[in-house]
């Protein structure tokens, strides 16, 4: 697990390219995201039907909270605005809701839907 240090800093480089892309790409990294983050609620749902509960029902509580913000600034997109929460904060506001416990996931997602924009099978037009 990394540290506080280091997925704040993880979380001001996203930032800093998530505000770097059009609305277009923006829309796509929300979509890219919450579909990573569909991954992740399967491993929490396997290891909570395993009675291993541990932090599985927490995580998807937080999984929950951060696909609500997440979902709700993509429908401002599709819907021709900003949505509730600005560009500049969007990053910062879903790693908060994440926590400590669940940031790492999150910044991962995001992490993965914005290298698959800019390099991967999903690379945006020059």
């Amino acid at each position: 697990m990394s540290s506080a240090a280091e997925r704040a800093k993880m979380g001001s480089e996203l930032k800093k390219r998530f505000l770097g892309l059009d609305r277009e790409a923006k829309t796509r990294f929300l979509a890219l995201t919450l579909n990573s983050l569909t991954i992740t609620a399967r491993y929490l749902f396997k290891r909570i039907d395993q009675n291993q509960t541990g932090d599985g029902t927490e995580k998807l509580r937080k999984l929950n909270e951060v696909t609500h913000v997440l979902s709700a600034k993509l429908l401002g997109y599709l819907e021709g605005d900003a949505g509730q929460y600005p560009d500049g904060v969007i990053v910062d506001i879903v790693v908060g809701r994440a926590g400590d416990e669940f940031s790492e996931e999150v910044l991962g997602a995001m992490k993965f839907a914005i290298d698959e924009l800019e390099h991967g099978s999903r690379r945006l037009p020059a």
